[in-house]
């Protein structure tokens, strides 16, 4: 069996995600709050998984800023 939930972070507005296999164990969350331990660690000892990865998909691009020039 495989999970996936959504974490609804009411005060921040945002949601979480949790995708594991309680099976072996493991799981990955995507787009977590900063006080992970607070919220999403909970979550998936509620579930009897573990966090392993971490995935963040709202993490500031440079790619419209420009590149030093080498001297």
């Amino acid at each position: 069996m495989f999970l996936v939930e959504t974490l609804e972070l009411e005060r921040l507005g945002n949601r979480s995600h949790l995708a594991g296999r309680p099976r072996s164990g493991s799981a990955v969350t995507a787009d977590p709050p900063r006080d992970v331990d607070r919220v999403i660690t909970p979550a998936a000892a509620h579930r009897r998984v573990r966090i392993a990865f971490v995935a963040e998909a709202h993490v500031p691009t440079t790619a419209s800023m420009p590149l030093p020039r080498p001297n």
